[in-house]
């Protein structure tokens, strides 16, 4: 039995159906784009340190636009329900949903949304835990078919590990991403073959590779914490103001990379490190949130250097706030305000389709072939 990807059943239909592929337009929408809603995986009792930080999302990300927050069970919505309150956040713009979890990092185990010929459906990718290196998965990877279920839309599957975290769209034709994480997470596949098949299932024409990631960095370098998009021509990509840190060779790289492909980079300083809790943390910006009218920004406990980041970031979203939030729990665990969310973009989301549609007798999806 061999599984056959959607890249290899694309170059079949391709043959013998070539108007069916023809006819699919696959789009990720921008982060910018209208969005639905938010998702959130509300921290278990392992990873209680963070809801405090959570509760500051939550609180200022509300005010914008809807939230789905997961929780393992009745007792477990009540508890965060109480905890909420205790913090002084109101449930105004919140639904629950009682769905099996592992761990509180949605954007890597949640869906990848994308728009197919109009509509909007659940991508669902394995997730292993980032490689392995926490010891149960198996519920945080079966979330995405969950949350298609509760938003009634399809979902289609594949057989790779990918984290929605290492995955920076441009909402047109562009996606930059990390080999050294994919390949971490798909030991054996080619870099050429990885391409091909994120290019048939997002539907981008351009893939930029970043080669590097920080040293002690457990994703092994997902972009969202390097580099983001703020329209479809200019990226943002991190700088340290100090050169002489051994991780700014990194964001030196994936700027000269990034560039190189065609786009217009900015930098955004990362002036220095705060401690907490006896750890020296790099003060690292660019792992924000856009959501409706908003982007919800990292905060490290330092005014100075947190004012100057906001400041610097709404000249890149005009007309949205920019609404700094405390981190520095979940960065010291590894991630940041990007990392325990995921945006559901507004549907439809795709407009003045030049391409007919997909013929009814037509259905992509896995199969298993006997060879």
């Amino acid at each position: 039995m061999k599984l056959f990807s959607i890249f290899n059943i694309m170059l079949i239909l391709s043959v013998f159906y070539p108007s069916a592929v023809d006819a699919q337009t696959r789009r990720i929408p921008a982060e910018w784009e209208p969005q639905k809603s938010t998702w959130m995986q509300w921290p278990r009792a392992s990873e209680a340190s963070y809801r405090d930080n959570f509760s500051g999302i939550i609180d200022a990300l509300q005010e914008y636009e809807h939230i789905d927050i997961l929780v393992a069970s009745e007792s477990e919505k009540t508890a965060a329900q109480n905890f909420l309150a205790g913090n002084g956040v109101p449930e105004t713009n919140i639904v629950w949903h009682i769905i099996p979890y592992d761990w509180a990092w949605m954007r890597d185990n949640g869906p990848v949304w994308i728009d197919v010929n109009g509509s909007l459906i659940v991508q669902d990718w394995g997730f292993d835990g980032w490689g392995g290196v926490v010891r149960y998965w198996n519920n945080d990877d079966a979330v995405p078919p969950h949350v298609a279920s509760a938003e009634n839309v399809s979902s289609e599957s594949y057989s790779l590990i990918n984290e929605r975290g290492t995955l920076e769209f441009n909402g047109v034709d562009a996606l930059i991403t990390s080999w050294p994480c994919l390949s971490d997470r798909n030991p054996g596949i080619s870099q050429d073959d990885m391409e091909a098949e994120l290019k048939a299932a997002f539907g981008v024409t351009t893939v930029v590779w970043l080669l590097s990631y920080p040293p002690g960095d457990l994703t092994k370098g997902h972009v969202d914490g390097i580099a983001r998009f703020i329209n479809e021509d200019t990226v943002v990509v991190a700088r340290y103001v100090d050169q002489s840190d051994p991780d700014a060779p990194v964001y030196e790289e994936a700027a000269t990379i990034i560039q190189e492909a065609g786009f217009q980079v900015l930098r955004l300083d990362v002036p220095g490190k705060v401690n907490y809790l006896g750890s020296e943390m790099e003060a690292n910006y660019t792992n924000w949130l856009v959501a409706n009218g908003v982007v919800i920004l990292c905060g490290f406990g330092a005014p100075e250097w947190d004012n100057a980041a906001k400041t610097t970031v709404e000249g890149y979203f005009p007309g949205r706030d920019v609404i700094v939030t405390d981190v520095r729990e979940l960065w010291y665990n590894g991630g940041g305000v990007h990392c325990v969310t995921n945006d559901q973009p507004a549907a439809p989301v795709t407009t003045g389709l030049s391409d007919p549609p997909v013929p009814d007798n037509y259905r992509l999806c896995f199969v298993d072939i006997n060879i």
